[in-house]
């Protein structure tokens, strides 16, 4: 393989890594397990394990019915389970949670 070649290579990898970052909460996570979380701004919660929430709330931008603890949300979730919500607080009693955020 040519030399110019693996440059394009390493240089669609890095870039492929930056936006990885972008996409998947530029490097701020909580893991959370059996908890309650409170005064977050969580963008997108990604259920490792199957995981029961008893408690959730969301950000009223979220705009659900102008609810802002939808009994809908408090469930079992599957693992691998995926939600893109603007969640501030919550409670779970089993299972692993990814939360992502943004930094300032």
């Amino acid at each position: 393989m040519a030399q110019t070649e693996l440059k394009n290579i390493d240089r669609s990898i890095r870039l492929s890594g930056r936006s990885l970052e972008e996409q998947l909460g530029r490097r701020t996570v909580d893991i959370i397990s059996t908890e309650t979380i409170t005064g977050k701004d969580y963008y997108c919660l990604h259920f490792i394990d199957e995981t029961i929430v008893t408690a959730i709330t969301i950000a009223n931008d979220s705009l659900i019915a102008a609810d802002s603890t939808p009994a809908a949300l408090i469930r079992t979730y599957a693992a691998g389970t995926t939600i893109f919500l603007n969640v501030t607080s919550l409670t779970t009693t089993n299972g692993l949670v990814i939360g992502y955020y943004q930094t300032q």
